[in-house]
């Protein structure tokens, strides 16, 4: 297995909630899901005052390698998505 940057707890939240949401719901979550936090009511990870907080952490998540982000013109008319790896 490769050797990664560990992960904040910040990170480590989003990562999990992306995981949680791709096992629930066999979708990416939007930025607005992420910010609540939220997957069929259950409080997955803790809410955030703005969808900016998780967005930086995809970022760093998709730098360290534990997601991938995709961009389907097809699919998502060239809005990126993120999908863990």
């Amino acid at each position: 297995m490769e050797n990664r940057h560990p992960m904040t707890r910040k990170q480590k939240e989003t990562y999990d909630f992306i995981v949680k949401f791709w096992k629930v719901e066999d979708r990416n979550p939007t930025l607005r899901e992420m910010q609540a936090g939220l997957v069929r009511g259950e409080q997955v990870s803790p809410p955030r005052n703005s969808h900016i907080t998780p967005y930086r952490a995809v970022k760093t998540l998709v730098k360290k390698g534990y997601i991938e982000e995709v961009v389907d013109k097809d699919i998502m008319n060239n809005r990126p998505y993120w999908r863990p790896v």
